[in-house]
């Protein structure tokens, strides 16, 4: 009887992981981006936060040169503001990690409602192109 209530609750566990991936991508704006050289900040489009959580969605799929050439590229930088003020702490994302991040939304910023997300490169010598997800919640 245990063993079957483990195995029950394990293959639970590992549905409900899948299924919050899979969230992430059906809800998420989904975006090619340009992000230049000197790590400035490339900003989207206001999104409408729901406010139902305390914390915004971010992932990086690929990044990649701008201009073609060996892809050495992995890492990219994003965060938010609302009304021209940091919303989030900047978050390294991953283009190898297959999940999504999820930055906190600072303390007093909680009633937000229009989110502007922002990516940057890791490394200000270079530009590159970047396919990004991102969810206001």
């Amino acid at each position: 009887m245990k063993k079957s209530f483990k195995k029950i609750i394990a293959s639970s566990i590992a549905t409900i992981s899948i299924l919050g991936v899979s969230c992430f991508n059906i809800y998420a704006t989904s975006r090619t981006i340009t992000v230049s050289t000197g790590q400035a900040w490339t900003y989207m489009s206001s999104e409408t936060r729901t406010q139902a959580y305390g914390f915004l969605s971010m992932k990086l799929n690929a990044v990649y040169p701008q201009n073609g050439g060996t892809d050495n590229f992995r890492y990219l930088q994003g965060s938010a503001n609302s009304n021209a003020q940091q919303l989030c702490n900047v978050v390294t994302l991953d283009e190898q990690y297959g999940g999504g991040y999820y930055p906190d939304i600072y303390e007093g910023m909680l009633n937000t409602t229009s989110v502007q997300f922002k990516f940057r490169g890791n490394d200000p010598d270079y530009a590159a192109k970047a396919d990004v997800n991102y969810y206001a919640n």
